[in-house]
């Protein structure tokens, strides 16, 4: 089953003046995305699928998203045939906003560590003992000839 194409128009609406709104047909459904962090989506099955904290999940439409018979994290979607009013549609959406509001923006990565500071090479007494003219065999303590 496609998604609900009124139900992404309403959300393209909601989304028409938000910075860095992209969408992306994925699985099925098609999610908007907001400087590349998928916010919500007209799911595949006809429901509302937003990304929200737990505090945020707990809102009566809402009921954690299921995938191949698992629950998934920070994920929740609304009855597939959920009459959404223009104003539970605007609160939803805008869940979805905030959750990824906290995210760090994507393609950051954490900055590298400090490079280790480079310890003195020791020199071997082979080397100690080339680098002072002498043969590098015990037996001949000798100048190398």
């Amino acid at each position: 089953m496609a998604y609900d194409e009124v139900l992404a128009r309403r959300i393209r609406q909601l989304l028409a003046d938000q910075p860095g709104t992209t969408e992306r047909a994925m699985f099925g459904g098609l999610g908007f995305m907001v400087d590349g962090h998928l916010a919500v989506a007209a799911g595949s099955r006809g429901a509302l699928m937003v990304r929200a904290d737990a505090t945020d999940g707990a809102h009566p439409l809402l009921a954690p998203m299921q995938m191949r018979g698992r629950t998934t994290s920070g994920w929740y979607e609304t009855a597939p045939d959920a009459e959404l009013t223009d104003e539970d549609l605007a609160e939803l959406v805008e869940m979805g906003l905030r959750r990824v509001a906290t995210l760090p923006p994507k393609g950051w990565r954490a900055p590298p560590s400090p490079p280790q500071q480079e310890l003195p090479r020791l020199r071997t007494s082979t080397g100690l003992m080339r680098s002072r003219g002498l043969s590098g065999d015990p037996r001949n303590l000798g100048p190398v000839g």
